[in-house]
């Protein structure tokens, strides 16, 4: 009796750690640019600081993202993710 309470024991604390363990931590460089992007879109403007959504990401895989949210909140990116090149030279004219 005392070894099945000891064994079910253990197993609901390994369950209970493994659950804790993968609390919704992105681990790859692709699910953390996930949270990361929509982090850098909500920055006050101005703000400059890394988002704590982006810690983890390389440090090209960062200058990537914000590369790509500034040109996209210049409106330089048409509805199919490409830079729009005459938006682009447009704004570079005037």
């Amino acid at each position: 009796m005392r070894t099945r309470t000891t064994t079910a024991a253990i197993a609901l604390l390994l369950a209970t750690l493994t659950g804790c363990s993968s609390s919704e931590q992105p681990k790859t460089q692709d699910e953390i640019a996930a949270r990361c992007a929509p982090a850098l879109k909500a920055r006050p403007e101005g703000d400059t600081s890394k988002p704590k959504e982006c810690e983890g990401l390389t440090t090209d895989n960062y200058d990537l993202l914000v590369v790509s949210s500034a040109v996209d909140e210049l409106g330089w990116i048409d509805d199919n993710g490409n830079v729009d090149m005459d938006k682009l030279l447009q704004d570079t004219k005037q």
